[in-house]
């Protein structure tokens, strides 16, 4: 489990998110976090709830995100 939430974090996903696979649950939450998602979170074949509501994200998701079949929570809700 990694949480980060509500800690200032800012600028883009790094591509290498799709390294931390080992993880059932990411909470990025309440960031600054910008830009897209990149096509490495499809990666993170393990994680069932991922957490990146109230950050600047913006873009298309990628559409593996399909393919993710352990993932059963998704929150990207206030981005823009």
């Amino acid at each position: 489990k990694l949480d980060l939430s509500s800690n200032k974090i800012s600028g883009h996903l790094p591509d290498c998110i799709g390294a931390l696979s080992n993880l059932t649950t990411i909470k990025l939450s309440y960031n600054s976090i910008s830009g897209s998602l990149p096509n490495e979170t499809c990666e993170l074949y393990q994680v069932s709830s991922l957490d990146l509501a109230s950050n600047d994200l913006t873009g298309k998701l990628p559409l593996c995100l399909d393919n993710m079949s352990s993932l059963a929570y998704l929150n990207l809700a206030n981005n823009k």
